[in-house]
């Protein structure tokens, strides 16, 4: 017994050592760790949000108007985008015509108006069709504005037939005259409107400006035998837009425009067209109208068939360039163009021969005394004059160019000119024709060359102007109105900075020029010759010599 106890006894003691060793062996265990902290749940730096408020009123009575939409929107795009944790937002105004946009967050911020009955109008804009600048918004700060909602205009009238019977079903159709590239066209307005069985229509929610009316309306069907229709007709009853009349829409005026339409008989053109080799061709054809001046080309367009005859059917009276190229021909491919005056008659039995499309190789030369390294290549515009402005594109350059294909018929040379520099000649193979269209009549390979010097001149200075951001833009055009319709070289346009200094670069010297500073230019206005007739007696005069350096001091001048 006490033999089996000192046995129990020694095996304890070593297993304690040897539990003991084992531990001395063994590394110790690391101690438990925290769990890592959720750093979803750290919540950023709260963005300091700020208040829009403010009350919409009538312009002409100043009391509030109600269930006006007012909508604000971001002005920065992109990355650098003001943050709002609302996006785009719109509020209804109250009875009072106050609204109220909250957490809104620091940045520049664009407010819009709208309501049936007014224009539309955004915060800071003094006149329709122009921009505005953006309002600024510090983070964290209220802002309160007002703005004065002008009642919009219309136009009422009333559509007769030629026997002076209410014409119904007739559709009225708004534009607006616009500049392009030194060509006035029209640009639609609105949806405008159906007349109804007194003939009666009514175009709203129009801008203070000049606008033209056109009625139309078929009565045949397009392949019927009988083509009589009534298209298009302008006010005051005119199917020839030499001839329309604007109508002047004064703020919030009703103007009553009652006028007859115009019965006429559209045509068909028959013909054929041959290649170069006398062969019928497969072609497809346009019908490009002059009235691209009406914003709309009312363009035919039209495909041969296997003998190369075509046929292009319901064509109003007007004055067209016919255009046909070969199918698969590629841009360098065969064309011919050709004019044509389309009156209630059809014209049958046209043979249109297309050739292979004239070419040239245009070159930049400097003028005598440049010193300065040249432009390694400048890149060419040939613009078509006849209707449908078709162009071409190549590029310029100091040794050799690769051949230039240009349209068929007379067309302009548009050199895109580095800044620095101005064209001072274009001559095309002996001589100078820098304000003169250009035909080559079927030649290939004639050689061109842009005469660039670097004696620019330069009109600049600072114009006195109140300091609220509006955008305003420092028109310089030819005191001779014959060189209004010359390229638009002769015109420049440059904006005004929030220091109010404008430079304009550029312009042919040995001219005398008028300088007038505007509000609210819209995109090829400068070149309108209704603007600049409008702006002439209010602007400076001045004369400017080739490589002249002049500084003037203007003052924004109040838009009529």
């Amino acid at each position: 017994m006490r033999r089996r106890a000192a046995l129990l006894v020694f095996g304890l003691v070593v297993a304690t050592a040897m539990s003991t060793a084992a531990a001395a062996q063994d590394p110790p265990l690391p101690a438990p760790r925290l769990p890592p902290r959720d750093s979803a749940r750290v919540q950023p730096r709260p963005v300091p949000t700020g208040v829009i408020s403010g009350v919409v009123t009538s312009a002409d009575t100043g009391s509030p108007v109600r269930r006006v939409n007012v909508t604000l929107q971001s002005f920065v795009v992109g990355p650098g985008r003001p943050f709002d944790p609302y996006g785009e937002r719109s509020v209804i105004t109250d009875d009072a015509g106050r609204f109220e946009f909250a957490g809104v967050a620091g940045g520049r911020w664009r407010i819009t108006a709208t309501r049936a009955g007014y224009l539309t109008q955004q915060y800071g804009q003094r006149r329709p069709f122009e921009g505005a600048p953006p309002v600024a918004l510090p983070g964290g700060e209220r802002l309160t504005i007002a703005m004065a909602l002008a009642r919009a205009g219309a136009i009422n009238g009333r559509i007769f037939d030629e026997y002076g019977e209410p014409l119904s079903g007739a559709r009225i159709q708004l534009f607006r005259p616009r500049m392009a590239k030194q060509l006035r066209y029209l640009q639609p307005v609105g949806e405008g409107d159906l007349t109804d069985d007194t003939g009666a229509y009514r175009l709203h929610g129009l801008a203070p400006g000049e606008y033209y009316v056109a009625a139309s309306l078929r009565v045949a069907p397009i392949d019927s035998v009988i083509q009589t229709t009534y298209a298009p007709t302008y006010y005051p009853g005119t199917g020839n837009f030499a001839e329309a009349q604007k109508i002047f829409v004064g703020t919030s005026a009703e103007v009553q425009a009652d006028f007859p339409v115009r019965p006429l008989r559209t045509a068909r053109i028959t013909g054929f067209v041959v290649d170069s080799a006398g062969a019928p061709a497969s072609a497809f054809l346009n019908l490009a109208s002059e009235a691209a001046e009406l914003g709309d080309s009312n363009g035919v367009g039209a495909a041969t068939r296997d003998d190369g005859s075509f046929l292009l059917a319901d064509v109003p009276p007007g004055t067209y360039t016919l255009y046909a190229s070969l199918r698969n021909g590629g841009l360098d491919g065969e064309a011919t163009a050709q004019p044509l005056t389309v009156y209630e008659e059809d014209i049958a039995c046209i043979t249109l021969v297309t050739a292979k499309p004239a070419s040239m190789r245009v070159t930049i030369v400097p003028d005598a005394g440049v010193t300065r390294v040249m432009p390694t290549s400048v890149d060419v515009v040939a613009r078509s004059t006849r209707a449908g402005n078709e162009t071409k594109h190549g590029t310029a350059g100091r040794v050799s160019s690769l051949p230039m294909t240009v349209p068929p018929g007379p067309f302009r040379i548009d050199p895109e000119i580095p800044e620095g520099w101005a064209l001072k000649a274009l001559i095309v193979g002996t001589v100078d024709m820098i304000d003169t269209p250009v035909d080559l009549e079927g030649r290939e390979d004639v050689p061109v060359r842009l005469v660039l010097t670097d004696r620019i001149t330069t009109v600049s200075g600072n114009v006195s102007r109140p300091r609220d951001d509006r955008v305003a833009a420092v028109v310089v055009f030819p005191e001779d109105s014959a060189r209004w319709s010359q390229p638009a070289r002769f015109i420049r346009a440059g904006l005004v900075d929030q220091r109010g200094n404008f430079r304009v670069a550029g312009l042919p010297g040995g001219q005398r020029y008028l300088a007038v500073a505007v509000e609210g230019l819209e995109d090829g206005e400068a070149e309108d010759p209704d603007f600049l007739v409008g702006m002439r007696d209010r602007a400076v005069s001045f004369p400017l010599a080739e490589g002249e350096q002049l500084v003037l001091g203007l003052a924004v001048e109040e838009r009529r």
